[in-house]
């Protein structure tokens, strides 16, 4: 069964890298800017919880910013903060600098358009199995991915 998934998943994968290059946008730029579109408005978290949204480390978000950057998708800014930092004892204030990283309006309209075209085509990916079957199969989906992601 596992196999199967597997299976499932590569072909997914290679579709889902077909469409995006017939759209115009790699698949890592569109994660980053997805999240970022996810996160709600004012669209922006920092650089680590966007590594945690991604499922990557932080030198590879580091590197897709940079290149969404270049592109005018998103910028990045540092704000500082006088947040209580926890340590082994009472916390002391410090100035702590935290680096968000925000959609631009370019980057909001193109994922947005992007992600619509998107979800279009993987639906007609398996319009074929009817309701019943998409909706017990994304409930056992759902429920394997819970489990797995709990170990």
């Amino acid at each position: 069964m596992i196999t199967r998934v597997w299976r499932i998943a590569k072909l997914l994968s290679d579709d889902r890298r077909r469409t995006m290059n017939e759209l115009g946008l790699e698949p890592a730029i569109r994660d980053l800017l997805a999240n970022l579109r996810r996160s709600g408005d004012p669209f922006r978290l920092r650089v680590h919880e966007l590594a945690e949204r991604c499922r990557v480390s932080k030198s590879a978000i580091t590197q897709r910013v940079a290149r969404a950057e270049a592109a005018g998708l998103v910028r990045s800014t540092r704000s500082a903060s006088t947040d209580k930092v926890a340590d082994s004892g009472p916390a002391p204030e410090r100035d702590l600098r935290a680096v968000w990283i925000e959609l631009t309006p370019r980057g909001k309209d193109l994922v947005d358009s992007t992600v619509e075209s998107l979800l279009h085509h993987e639906e007609t990916l398996i319009e074929e199995l009817g309701e019943d079957d998409i909706a017990e199969l994304s409930s056992l989906l759902r429920r394997l991915l819970h489990l797995l992601e709990k170990r």
